[in-house]
């Protein structure tokens, strides 16, 4: 995503429906990303569209695990099953669900797919 802040330390491809999705984003603002922690695949290895990150938190909470990671230098939650166990500081691959993540103009902080 050319624009998202901090997209210059890591690179996300945009897939088809990412594409259809981000449409009406304006090219030459600045835009922020809005992801749900359930939106967030990990894995050890390298993935179609996934990008590299590194885990900073992991919470384990029983019926499922809340795992922070720094991607483009900000801090993305992961909710994983519970048998998903990585250490802090390991390196896993991130996969965005594009379907159902949201951009937000990052002056307004309008969510620019918002509809009606």
């Amino acid at each position: 995503f050319a624009g998202i802040d901090g997209a210059s330390d890591s690179h996300l491809n945009l897939t088809v429906a990412g594409e259809e999705r981000f449409v009406k984003a304006a090219s030459g603002i600045p835009i922020a990303l809005g992801v749900r922690p359930e939106d967030v695949a990990l894995t050890p290895e390298p993935e179609l569209n996934s990008v590299p990150v590194k885990v900073t938190v992991v919470e384990l909470l029983g019926s499922e695990n809340i795992i922070n990671i720094e991607l483009a230098g900000h801090t993305v939650k992961a909710r994983t099953a519970p048998t998903f166990r990585p250490s802090v500081g390991e390196t896993l691959h991130a996969r965005i669900e594009q379907t159902r993540a949201h951009l937000f103009d990052a002056g307004t902080e309008l969510n620019i797919n918002a509809t009606g």
